[in-house]
């Protein structure tokens, strides 16, 4: 296992993408994961979402995707809310403007 190619459904870039494996461990919340050398550093990718073919991975990616971005639509929703939240607790930032931003 250790030193095999993965392909694995990289849902924050939307691609699949490769890495070699270091190491496979489980997590707290129990799911198994690949600690993965790629060409960005080093990555964890959950086992599931990691195959031995880039054509396993591709047709996998095109099934999961929507899954991913309904997931990421969700999680997007929530962090506004709760930056909306905190906004009502403690105001707005007194200096997003240094950091780009413009809220």
């Amino acid at each position: 296992m250790i030193g095999e190619t993965k392909y694995y459904l990289d849902f924050k870039n939307k691609k699949v993408s490769e890495g070699v494996v270091l190491s496979e461990q489980i997590t707290q919340s129990g799911y198994d994961i690949y600690l993965l050398k790629t060409n960005k550093g080093v990555e964890q990718v959950e086992c599931c979402l990691a195959f031995d073919s880039q054509e396993k991975a591709t047709n996998a990616f095109i099934e999961k995707m929507p899954i991913a971005k309904q997931m990421e639509d969700i999680n997007n929703k929530a962090k506004k809310g709760i930056d909306d939240l905190r906004i009502d607790l403690i105001g707005k930032p007194k200096f997003k403007h240094l950091i780009g931003g413009n809220k």
